[in-house]
């Protein structure tokens, strides 16, 4: 296992593009090596073998069946539901809930404590999963846990974890080294991977108190954030020095070579924000990863079976993508933009090239251009990376 130490001094912000971006010279970026956690049996608060399934099933029920009489009786002071394009979102405040969704990592031998990242500031492990986690529909085995209350999803480790790729039930200036009773520990069961930031203090507000949290990640993609205790409000959180984000992001990265030097340039396409919620004591997040592009693994059932989003199918690449997702660059490579089919009707001709090529016959898709009625629009418009400050929170 290998950690990391978050350098603010390598990152460039390149303000110049119409998507967030962040601008990072290849030379300034380090690969961490990962190993593999233990498998560890995921328990609930009583001690009993959580089942993923049916924690699920019971938000579900209860979010179907809500109304003020089961809110009053299940002492459930909020609940809300909301949608993402690449998830759904159930947001509610309720102990009982609460303690459902929460594992508990006390008085255990099969948890996980990482001594690095419970006595520091602004350090980060790589932790590699058991299992292959959906996140936007690509599959993550590398997951970097930070000091700051944040996951890490990307391949390329660097020193500004915080601008995007991530998952972050609460990313704050949490430092560890404060307090003797700070820890952040995990635990793998196969088929979730949970990790507990426990009794943490921010940095430059250690007086406000103690936060609690988890986020577990499920291998069907969901996530839930769990949070214990909460001290003060999320909004009155200083981010001067460190960003402040409860949510989901994603990126894709762009290499170039410009004067024979090699950049890479990560661009957020998507993101989820919950900080400007309620959150309290035993407040639940689950969010619900919802199919996307990349699970359809056929030309017709690209182009026709989702409708929250607008489907392109290239043959070059033999692969379903709406164009903005982490192999955008393997997509242009390939000209998918430009050859890219967009209506179910073209599929036949690309089927019937496949099959041929399948027989042994020499002519193969690449060979094959079909001309779609229309292309893809690749560029996303976004205004500023409004969530990151230029000078101090580049570390995370």
């Amino acid at each position: 296992m290998s950690s990391l130490n978050l350098d603010p001094h390598n990152v460039t912000l390149n303000a110049s593009e119409s998507r967030n971006n962040v601008s990072l010279a290849s030379d300034k970026i380090s690969i961490i090596n990962t190993n593999t956690t233990a498998t560890i049996p995921l328990l609930q608060k009583n001690d009993s073998i959580v089942e993923e399934d049916d924690a699920k099933d019971f938000l579900d029920r209860f979010m179907e069946n809500v109304n003020n009489n089961t809110l009053s009786q299940n002492n459930i002071t909020k609940t809300e539901e909301d949608h993402h394009q690449y998830y759904n979102s159930s947001f509610l405040v309720s102990q009982a809930v609460g303690e459902m969704f929460w594992v508990n990592m006390t008085n255990r031998n099969d948890v996980y404590v990482n001594d690095m990242l419970s006595t520091s500031y602004r350090r980060a492990v790589t932790v590699k999963l058991s299992f292959d986690f959906p996140f936007y529909g690509h599959l993550v085995r590398n997951i970097t846990v930070a000091t700051g209350g944040f996951l890490y999803t990307g391949e390329y480790v660097h020193s500004w974890l915080a601008a995007t790729q991530y998952i972050a039930p609460l990313m704050a200036n949490f430092d560890t080294s404060i307090s003797n009773h700070s820890f952040i520990k995990y635990v793998d069961n196969g088929t979730s991977f949970t990790v507990e930031w426990e009794k943490v203090k921010l940095q430059d507000d250690a007086t406000s108190g103690d936060f609690t949290f988890q986020v577990t990640l499920h291998s069907n993609g969901d996530i839930v954030f769990v949070y214990q205790n909460v001290p003060v409000i999320i909004e009155n959180i200083l981010d001067r020095h460190h960003p402040v984000k409860v949510g989901l992001s994603d990126a894709y990265i762009i290499d170039r070579t410009i004067f024979f030097v090699r950049h890479k340039t990560i661009y957020e396409y998507h993101r989820v924000n919950f900080e400007k919620q309620d959150i309290k004591n035993w407040t639940v997040i689950y969010i619900s990863a919802l199919r996307t592009c990349l699970d359809e693994k056929n030309c017709s059932d690209c182009l026709t079976q989702l409708s929250g989003f607008k489907c392109y199918w290239c043959p070059h690449a033999n692969r379903c993508s709406n164009g903005l997702d982490r192999l955008r660059q393997d997509w242009l490579t390939r000209g998918c933009d430009t050859s890219a089919l967009d209506t179910s009707e073209q599929c036949p001709a690309i089927e019937e090239i496949n099959k041929s090529v399948n027989a042994g016959h020499t002519r193969s898709p690449q060979q094959v251009i079909v001309k779609p009625s229309q292309h893809v629009e690749m560029e996303t418009r976004r205004s500023s990376l409004h969530c990151c400050h230029h000078s101090h929170v580049s570390k995370q």
